[in-house]
């Protein structure tokens, strides 16, 4: 067992196992291309309070990505949002934002050209969708010495983002001092985070996979971050992931100036948290206890309609999906395909599973008796979209956060 990512302590517990699992966007492009498979397991450090996976990352996990930021409608306006709202009052002309973590360079794309935007991203094959958008694109993973040539370069960054990216190193701490120096004296770290309150209140276990390193309250993050040289200005709890934290962050100025005079915002989530007990080891255990009965309960039901000669499909294709089918040991014995509007995915199978993964406008081909709805994030906007779909007999099936057939009555109450 690794010590914690964000303390360095060595009293770390293990939670939660989940098995031997393939990367979860380790999608495949063929049945019979081999795979590599790694412990996945969930930890809690007791020191500093921090759930975080057991082992290291497996190696080169970002190299040739197929996850895209902007794959669907609500993702994109998301994003347009995040830009409008976060960061255009924080720019002028000529002003230098930075994407750690970019991806497509959806969010970038966003923002008024006369910024000068750079996304830093090891996801090499995304160079080209970054390039068509006019934003710069620098194929690596942010360190100190990449952050100390940008700065060299180009000067420090008025905005640095750093959206679901903190989460997604075994190295958050490095992360968080290399993106303090892009900062220079006057920047603004803007970080998105998946909030472990939402993870723990809503059971979302499925979003435990290995990209994800950490699963951050802001009682375990804000140490960490002072720690780097940085200070929380403002925190707001944001729908992306179910439920995610936002996070607006400066050059330090005083440890204690910031605890005598914390943000009303931060301390009011602090006290959300400690109400929720998130510091208490056994309220994580009972993630675990939720996820076996989920699978218990999801397998059976599935392989009763399965006995009853119903066709059955997966709707979405993300990677908290994968969690979830290779935890439940799902397979083609039971999904006949996954749909998914990515088009990187579509053609491919999924990592455990081998899954096809196919465009969803196969539905409008066939219709299957039951879809079960991975994309849970989308929920509302997926059963308003494929009221069509619902009307001709299909019905949707959630694990998340509870096993569910949803009869017309839950559509028409989306």
């Amino acid at each position: 067992m690794m010590a914690c990512r964000a303390c360095a302590s060595a009293d770390l517990t293990t939670l939660f196992n989940l098995g031997i699992q393939p990367p979860a966007n380790a999608y495949l492009a063929s049945l019979d291309e081999p795979e590599v498979r790694y412990p996945l397991a969930l930890a809690f450090c007791r020191a500093c309070g921090l759930a975080q996976l057991r082992d290291p990352q497996p190696p080169a996990l970002y190299r040739n990505y197929r996850y895209l930021t902007g794959a669907s409608a609500a993702a994109r306006q998301y994003w347009a949002d995040y830009a409008e709202q976060a960061i255009a009052p924080r720019v002028a002309g000529g002003d230098l934002v930075i994407d750690i973590g970019g991806n497509d360079g959806t969010l970038l794309a966003q923002i008024n050209p006369g910024i000068r935007r750079i996304n830093v991203d090891p996801a090499a094959n995304l160079a080209e969708m970054n390039e068509t958008k006019g934003i710069e694109f620098v194929p690596q993973a942010l360190d100190q010495d990449l952050a100390e040539d940008i700065v060299e370069n180009y000067g420090p960054a008025r905005v640095v983002c750093a959206n679901n990216v903190l989460a997604h190193t075994d190295a958050p701490a490095a992360l968080l001092r290399a993106i303090a120096t892009l900062l220079g004296e006057e920047g603004t770290l803007i970080a998105e985070v998946h909030w472990a309150h939402h993870l723990i209140t809503a059971g979302c276990w499925d979003q435990i996979y290995h990209e994800h390193a950490c699963y951050y309250s802001l009682g375990s993050f804000i140490p960490m971050l002072l720690a780097c040289g940085l200070q929380l200005d403002h925190a707001q709890v944001v729908p992306s992931q179910g439920q995610s934290l936002r996070l607006f962050c400066t050059v330090l100025k005083s440890i204690q100036d910031f605890y005598c005079d914390m943000p009303t915002a931060v301390a009011r989530l602090l006290e959300q948290e400690r109400a929720a007990d998130l510091d208490r080891e056994d309220i994580w255990q009972e993630l675990a206890t939720q996820a076996y009965a989920t699978q218990i309960e999801l397998v059976n039901l599935l392989t009763k309609l399965k006995h009853q000669g119903k066709r059955i499909v997966g709707y979405g294709a993300p990677a908290k999906g994968n969690t979830l089918l290779n935890f439940c040991h799902i397979g083609t014995s039971i999904l006949d395909y996954l749909t998914d509007t990515t088009h990187m995915k579509q053609g491919l199978y999924a990592p455990g599973t081998r899954i096809p993964i196919v465009h969803p406008a196969r539905l409008k081909q066939e219709s299957p008796d039951y879809a079960l709805l991975l994309a849970w994030n989308h929920r509302e906007a997926i059963l308003a979209q494929e009221r069509a779909l619902i009307a001709r007999g299909t019905r949707f099936i959630t694990a998340m956060p509870k096993v569910e057939v949803l009869e017309p009555a839950h559509v028409e109450a989306a």
